[in-house]
């Protein structure tokens, strides 16, 4: 499953019972069911820095920090007005926010190297607050235990510090690897903290200060997490995999391949560890299975999911023996705002004003909707022939000879506008949409006098039309106006056919450059020539080399 957004992704948390998961982007919080994937809420929050869900019995919290500082917690049933919003915008800038699960601490770290430590916000209208002293760089990430106890703080100035988060006072002091802004991570038992040493290297510590072990990856590390049902850490790296390695032994076990040519911008895994949102720098949320999607040490994917767009394309490697294996990790996706460039048909029969009756006729249009989603436009054509009522109110006569009631022939040439939106699982959607354009129209009865035919009429065209659609096939209803005929209801029955055109044309530019992109973050880069990098190691600075 993957959910498409404009943005890109900030933050992705789980509620506590992994029936709801949220995620940041732009100015809003999207809440959204695990099972249906609907939107569940949605909340303006301008600036989403962070998002975390908390429970206290049964009241369901969601809290939320903006790049300017503004902390706020709503409660999840009445989503009104925050129960509580702290302002800190004008003062020290706010590098990053700590939730504690049971939401009575916030941390803030600010641009003065300080850490502010909020306390019991949910149950006081007071600002209780410690201020935390101590580094001499500002903290890049704060992570407050899973029994709330500590507050860890990793800052640029190369220190890890843990804090008792009820006295404030600072318990233990680590050095980390400061190149690079590498969070640090608590096991489930709280009793040990997992941070970078090095620029591939983690190191594993008890609260007393005691090194428990190290691990060391192939590959650069960007991000960690700790799994809460296994004794292993999930290390989110410069290759855009995932890799996990047991605490025990720290050897690695398994790792997932990348499902986008992005960047990771965010990951979360749920409360059992079976199901791991992935966050994307291009706004694609993907729900993954752990356990079905992980690949041993070693193992090369048969299949490439590349996240391009709206869809999920598989590239199959050219391996024979893996071609009918795990066939249903391609996943259903399910766009917010649709990303399709389509050629729409529809059957329009339309009412018409005395002396006519009704018209019937065809529509075919070109629309283009993934350069400017969730907006299209295109170009598009129709036909339409109008039906006199019967009896006919006027003579139409030609040399004294009374003639049949003639019919009214409309060519139509116009550029839409619209809007499109998916608004269920089974990519059901609804397209509102303006047009404007040059209706051409005369006046004809099909028999063979000159006479027989009136003058042609050329007039301005607006319309706006509603349409449906159920997958492929929709339904809709309509008004157009020009300046003869005035104003006219219609109906619309038709469908849709998805023509990538925008794609195709990137398609060819883009193809080379992703195959190249996928195997650098798999594999790595591979040299040859004098003093090359080859697979061996040897030879040169090779990131895979023994």
């Amino acid at each position: 499953m993957a959910v498409k957004s404009p943005f890109p992704i900030r933050s992705l948390c789980w509620n506590k019972d992994d029936k709801l998961f949220a995620f940041g982007e732009g100015n809003t919080i999207f809440i959204r069911s695990t099972d249906q994937y609907s939107i569940a809420h949605m909340l303006k929050f301008e600036g989403v820095s962070s998002v975390a869900f908390s429970r206290e019995g049964s009241q369901e919290l969601i809290m939320a920090l903006s790049d300017k500082g503004l902390v706020s917690m709503w409660d999840y049933e009445k989503f009104e007005d925050p129960e509580m919003s702290v302002d800190y915008s004008e003062a020290a800038e706010v590098i990053c926010p700590a939730f504690s699960a049971d939401s009575n601490n916030i941390a803030l770290s600010l641009g003065d190297s300080s850490i502010l430590l909020y306390y019991k916000l949910r149950l006081t209208k007071q600002i209780l607050k410690k201020r935390l002293e101590g580094h001499t760089e500002p903290a890049y990430f704060l992570a407050f235990s899973p029994d709330n106890e500590y507050l860890a703080s990793v800052s640029s100035d190369g220190f890890l510090k843990v804090w008792n988060s009820r006295s404030g006072k600072m318990m233990h002091e680590y050095a980390v690897y400061q190149e690079a802004k590498i969070p640090c991570a608590w096991t489930n038992d709280s009793k040990r903290i997992v941070f970078a040493s090095g620029e591939k290297e983690l190191s594993v510590y008890s609260l007393e200060g005691e090194l428990l072990g190290t691990i060391l990856s192939e590959k650069r590390i960007v991000n960690l997490q700790c799994l809460r049902s296994k004794n292993s850490v999930a290390v989110l790296t410069d290759k855009n995999t995932i890799d996990f390695y047991d605490l025990g032994s720290m050897e690695n076990y398994g790792y997932l391949p990348p499902k986008n040519v992005f960047d990771i911008t965010s990951y979360a895994f749920s409360s059992d560890d079976v199901y791991l949102l992935e966050g994307y720098g291009d706004g694609t949320v993907v729900k993954l299975n752990v356990e079905k999607q992980m690949l041993a040490p070693g193992e090369l994917p048969n299949k490439l999911v590349i996240m391009d767009d709206d869809d999920v394309d598989i590239q199959e490697k050219k391996d024979d023996s893996h071609e009918s294996e795990d066939d249903n990790k391609k996943e259903e996706t399910i766009v917010l705002f649709k990303h399709e460039d389509f050629v729409s048909l529809n059957f329009v029969p339309m009412i018409l004003s005395s002396p006519y009756a009704c018209s019937v006729g065809a529509d075919a249009a070109l629309k283009i909707g993934s350069l400017l989603t969730p907006f299209y436009f295109g170009l598009g054509l129709s036909f339409n022939v109008g039906f006199p009522s019967s009896p006919f109110s006027y003579e139409y006569a030609a040399g004294g000879t009374e003639l049949n009631p003639p019919n009214i022939y409309a060519f139509d040439f116009y550029v839409p506008l619209g809007v499109r939106l998916v608004t269920g699982p089974k990519k059901f959607s609804v397209c509102l949409e303006f047009r404007s354009g040059v209706r051409g129209m005369c006046l004809w009865n099909g028999q063979t006098t000159n006479s027989a035919k009136g003058d042609d009429y050329f007039t301005a065209l607006f319309g706006f039309d509603a349409i449906y659609y159920m997958g492929p096939v929709g339904v809709g209803i309509g008004v157009d106006f020009d300046t003869i005929l005035l104003a006219k209801p219609k109906f619309i029955v038709g469908g849709k056919i998805p023509v990538p055109v925008v794609k195709s044309i990137k398609q060819s530019i883009r193809k080379a450059k992703i195959k190249k992109k996928e195997k650098e973050r798999l594999y790595g880069s591979k040299k040859t020539g004098t003093g090359a990098v080859t697979e061996s190691g040897k030879g040169g600075n090779n990131e895979g080399g023994k």
